[in-house]
């Protein structure tokens, strides 16, 4: 009792600090079709204004005063560094091979940022470029190297570099590989202007994104009526042709359009590819690439009712992966050559989903996730006949790198209990290495379970959960925490990371709820928890949440929610639906204001997702997703710790500003809210210095609400 007591007493002192925030509240209302919206917190938005900057800095350094007050905190923060840094763990994120030249994005432990390698034959690395070191005077310790390409002769690379987490204001790169030359372009420099590709035969030559209403001072539609030009290395963009204009009918574009031009090795044919910004569908054009012009004659390919996700071009035929009438995809193929576009056939629908197409010199190759696990799929184009290829481990495949003009390829198994692992197939002798871009091997923990589960939602569907816990503890763990995304058909990957074992070894069950909106069945999955069906999301997780709970792997009382970015709306609305399930939430970078959406650089862009305010069905879809306007008064809420990067540009950090600030307001059930910001972070992209930091936090956050004493605030 007295435990409890103090741990109380300890929620009460963190809920009388911080700054009232209705200094903040006003009156406002937005109106939509006779339906009045309070918007209290509207002023937040102006995150400029010196009062709410004021107001940010003081809330957040509250935040993480409490954290460092916790006695377990400097201890825990350290057990957590020193794993990462001991780990060998490696964070591969691109690879590339130029001229016969393999590179890697690779970040080590032991470093903030990934940089940039590349491997000779024997796989020695060498540091190409460490963008922490080569931007320094840009006075942030965040720089995060997104791409690496090169000209089809290697004389020349592009690369993008995002800075703070600022992913509107990129800085992008040309540099000459034969001398060592740096930023021997300045074409980039306006922030305007985005790296699309190279010219196959002429090194000098590139194409280019222009987004021409990409202003600071409007933060609207960044990047509508985007054009598409040629340049030409060194010579100035007065010289620019201009390639697609959008205006022309050969290529008709909506405002949230954008083309890029595609150019595949070893084919005759340009390629035009339009997609809306956050849809997956494509619009294809193609044009002989002797012609390729702004008077180019476009053929058209495919519209978006076609509902093409993916294509590979060989010769006069090209390859796509569809979902039209087969929800878990199938690969048609066309003719180029023929005054008609026809389909054919060539796999049909499976029984999983398919995810990626990549094309080698041999064969197609496609990725897919089963109950069973993990697929990766060849179609060789003589004879056209799927076969499957053996993976090297369990869990799921994911390409890293394939050319038209080479029979290897690199490829990437990822799992709940073991860090990822790279592998190289060998196309002459058919066979499977460990990649050496990878200096370790994989870590893993045998001591893992691993248990699939399905779960009926409130409409008797049944979805889809996975649960990862020690051997031993299915029943015994000190907490649970459920994972939940589910939008834009993105499937939950399988991960692990030296820090996950550590939780697991401190009685942590990892849950992750595969709910509608997301992928992995297909296309029908996706639209089943989109716009006008989009509360199946956050129903999905009540019932994963539910069965936990029935089923004794969590309580009430140890059950947690995480969720991120568009996962903030599903774990959002979970709280505000249900806020007597959960004993905490921990939301990051979480879109939690849908009605306000469109007001933001990347809200006009996901329309396609989510829907607009500009219809009456888009209002009602976007409000009944808006945990921001779902905060009740006299509601006693769980324990909520909000996430943000200040840079965030997909979601702007006023949707945690706003719904913080809302929820701190009437929460009546004693329990702490907390609002932790990333000045030098944005949607995601962050050091590793801060996230440890940030796992750190929200592992602490945890300990606290559980009433682990060690871990309770001691009042200044």
């Amino acid at each position: 009792m007295l435990r409890l007591l103090t741990v109380f007493l300890c929620f009460i002192c963190v809920l009388s600090k911080g700054q009232s925030t209705k200094e903040f509240k006003t009156n406002f209302n937005d109106t939509f079709y006779n339906v009045i919206v309070p918007d209290p917190y509207r002023s937040l938005e102006d995150t400029g204004n010196l009062k709410v900057k004021a107001w940010m800095k003081q809330e957040s350094d509250y935040a993480k005063s409490t954290f460092t007050s916790m006695p377990g905190y400097k201890k825990l923060y350290d057990k957590y560094k020193f794993a990462v840094e001991n780990s060998k763990f490696e964070d591969v994120r691109y690879i590339s091979r130029i001229n016969n030249q393999w590179y890697a994005i690779k970040g080590y432990p032991y470093q903030n940022n990934p940089m940039l390698y590349k491997y000779n034959k024997i796989g020695k690395e060498t540091l190409i470029m460490d963008p922490e070191k080569e931007y320094s005077q840009l006075g942030s310790k965040n720089i995060s190297l997104q791409y690496f390409v090169g000209s089809p002769h290697g004389i020349f690379s592009a690369y993008s570099v995002v800075i703070g987490g600022n992913e509107t204001q990129p800085v992008h790169g040309i540099d000459n590989l034969r001398t060592g030359k740096k930023n021997i372009d300045t074409i980039f420099r306006s922030g305007k202007r985005y790296f699309s590709c190279f010219n196959n035969i002429n090194d000098s030559v590139f194409y280019y994104l222009f987004a021409p209403h990409k202003n600071e001072g409007d933060p609207i539609h960044w990047f509508d009526s985007t054009l598409t030009y040629k340049h030409k290395v060194g010579e100035s963009t007065n010289n620019d042709e201009l390639i697609i204009d959008g205006l022309s009918d050969k290529i008709p574009k909506k405002l949230d359009d954008i083309a890029e031009i595609d150019l595949p090795l070893n084919s005759y044919w340009a390629v035009a590819k339009i997609q809306n910004q956050v849809s997956k569908e494509l619009r294809i054009y193609v044009t002989p690439i002797n012609t390729l012009s702004k008077f180019s004659n476009w053929k058209k390919v495919s519209d978006y009712t076609d509902e093409i996700t993916d294509y590979v071009v060989r010769g006069n035929d090209i390859f796509m992966l569809t979902y039209k009438n087969a929800p878990l995809f199938k690969v048609i193929v066309a003719d180029l050559t023929k005054p008609q576009i026809i389909f054919n056939t060539i796999l049909p629908e499976q029984s999983f989903a398919l995810n990626e197409m990549k094309s080698t010199k041999e064969f197609i190759l496609l990725t897919g996730l089963s109950d069973n696990g993990g697929k990766l799929i060849a179609i060789p184009f003589k004879s056209l006949r799927y076969r499957e290829i053996k993976l090297p481990l369990s869990g799921e495949a994911s390409i890293n790198y394939a050319a038209p003009d080479s029979k290897d390829f690199i490829f990437t198994m990822n799992s709940w209990t073991r860090s990822s692992e790279t592998f190289e197939y060998n196309g002459a002798a058919q066979i499977i290495k460990t990649s050496s871009i990878r200096k370790y091997p994989s870590v893993g923990n045998k001591d893992l379970v691993v248990k699939e589960v399905k779960v009926k939602s409130h409409d008797g569907v049944l979805i889809p959960m996975t649960l990862v816990f020690k051997k031993g503890m299915e029943n015994k763990s000190k907490y649970a925490q459920l994972t939940a995304y589910g939008a834009y058909g993105i499937q939950d990957h399988p991960a692990s990371n030296p820090l996950d074992i550590i939780r697991y070894n401190m009685g942590y069950l990892k849950a992750v709820a595969h709910v509608r909106g997301g992928g992995i069945y297909g296309d029908k999955w996706h639209k089943a928890g989109m716009m006008g069906t989009k509360s199946n999301t956050w129903k999905d997780v009540i019932a994963c949440s539910e069965y936990l709970i029935q089923n004794k792997y969590a309580t009430k009382d140890n059950l947690f929610l995480w969720g991120g970015s568009a996962g903030g709306i599903t774990v959002g609305r979970s709280i505000t639906e249900r806020p007597d399930l959960f004993k905490g939430a921990i939301i990051s970078v979480g879109s939690l204001d849908m009605v306000g959406a469109e007001r933001s650089p990347n809200g006009f862009g996901n329309i396609a997702e989510f829907g607009s305010v500009k219809t009456k069905e888009g209002f009602v879809n976007l409000y009944g997703m808006s945990t921001y306007h779902h905060i009740k008064d006299r509601v006693k809420y769980p324990a909520t710790i909000f996430f943000h990067g200040v840079n965030d540009n997909r979601v702007p950090v006023y949707n945690s500003l706003k719904t913080y600030a809302k929820m701190k307001e009437v929460n009546t059930s004693g329990t702490p809210l907390l609002l932790d910001l990333n000045y030098d972070s944005g949607h995601g992209q962050e050091t590793n210095t801060s996230l440890v930091s940030r796992i750190t936090d929200q592992q602490s956050f945890i300990f606290w609400i559980l009433g682990i004493p060690e871990f309770q605030p001691i009042k200044n």
